[in-house]
């Protein structure tokens, strides 16, 4: 009997400390961006390229960071006029985990821009959250959203504010 209690407490240690994790991919929200209608842009001076180099992308954050920029283009396209610009967004990594009763989500983009041959910008954007998981799934949903969010207003900076 006295093994017994040992084996049963064990089991119960190691399902909390293996059980308890789970990755989980949510496919972002682009309602605060309003993407819905895509501007006009010159396609011929700016090629956006969107890479989603997760093995496991399942989801449409492609789509959605692609709907972003294009219907942002009106932004920050005179900054690039009457150039060949080519702009890189390479999705790193995009993803909600759940560890300790806790919801952890980063988002990291890699950004290029370049112009014919020329590197004009380049870098990386980390963003990362976490909260208590107060609700299950939808804290993690709210979780990976809000380091999306920050991501994307901090792309759009960078694509606002560089001269080229």
């Amino acid at each position: 009997m006295k093994h017994f209690k040992e084996i049963v407490l064990m089991f119960a240690i190691i399902f909390m400390v293996c059980g308890c994790s789970t990755v989980k991919h949510f496919t972002p929200d682009n309602q605060e961006f309003n993407a819905e209608s895509i501007a006009n842009y010159h396609s011929s001076t700016v090629n956006l390229i969107v890479n989603d180099l997760r093995s496991e992308n399942a989801d449409q954050t492609r789509n959605i960071i692609e709907r972003i920029l294009l219907s942002k283009f009106d932004l920050f396209n005179d900054s690039y006029k009457d150039r060949n610009i080519v702009i890189t967004v390479d999705i790193i990594e995009h993803r909600a985990f759940f560890r300790f009763s806790m919801w952890n989500a980063e988002t990291i983009l890699n950004i290029n821009i370049k112009s014919e041959n020329n590197m004009l910008y380049e870098t990386k954007i980390e963003e990362t959250d976490r909260a208590w998981n107060m609700w299950g799934y939808r804290t993690g949903i709210e979780v990976e959203q809000r380091t999306f969010d920050r991501a994307m207003n901090e792309l759009l900076g960078i694509l606002e504010n560089t001269r080229i």
